[in-house]
């Protein structure tokens, strides 16, 4: 900082005397950047969070859109298909199962079955080693199809298709399992009725 101060002449005939003065204002301006240095980085913290809320608040909203589009998207695909669509866990327990599966099994509700193994669930052949084979299979990271004949406790005499697929985690270890039956008995006729006519010409 620099200042002229006029003094009163010190010599006859003098007017006057400027005196210059010259006063550094380094300590002072230290001082007052560490005083403000705390309040500046307060602010840039404080922005900084408000920008990590908006945009975590910005992606929980996108997260529930996509939720909410692969629950629409799981009802469109596995509510409304005609097969028994049902999720296993890695041991082959149920986990959940669409509504033509309740209907192929004869139950009302998921809780019937939820818990329970596949393999306990799905009507086989007394004795028959077919579906735990598969289900074994599958387990060990296989997918696995087969056919099963009808049963003779099902009046009806459906025959089923069941592919057996394993779920991966990113571990490459099978996490769970999706069978889906389909129900092919209209195909089956169809080819012993085939069968029937070829060995009868």
């Amino acid at each position: 900082i620099t200042s002229s101060i006029p003094l009163p002449g010190l010599a006859a005939g003098d007017s006057y005397t400027t005196f210059d003065l010259d006063i550094s204002a380094t300590t002072w301006a230290d001082q007052l950047a560490r005083a403000r240095l705390p309040v500046l980085l307060l602010t840039m913290l404080f922005v900084g969070l408000l920008l990590t809320f908006a945009y975590a608040h910005e992606r929980s909203l996108d997260h529930l859109d996509l939720l909410t589009r692969t629950q629409q998207v799981y009802e469109i695909l596995v509510e409304h298909s005609p097969d028994a669509v049902q999720m296993l866990d890695a041991d082959g327990r149920y986990l959940t199962i669409n509504r033509p599966g309740l209907a192929a099994l004869g139950y009302r509700e998921a809780a019937q079955v939820r818990g329970r193994s596949f393999v306990e669930v799905w009507p086989t052949a007394p004795g028959s080693t077919e579906l735990p084979q598969a289900l074994a299979r599958a387990r060990q990271g296989t997918a696995t199809t087969l056919e099963l004949e009808p049963v003779a406790t099902d009046p009806q005499r459906h025959c089923w298709k069941i592919i057996l697929q394993p779920v991966h985690d990113h571990h490459r270890r099978v996490a769970s399992l999706t069978a889906i039956c389909s129900d092919i008995t209209a195909r089956k006729q169809a080819e012993n009725e085939a069968r029937a006519a070829q060995a009868a010409a």
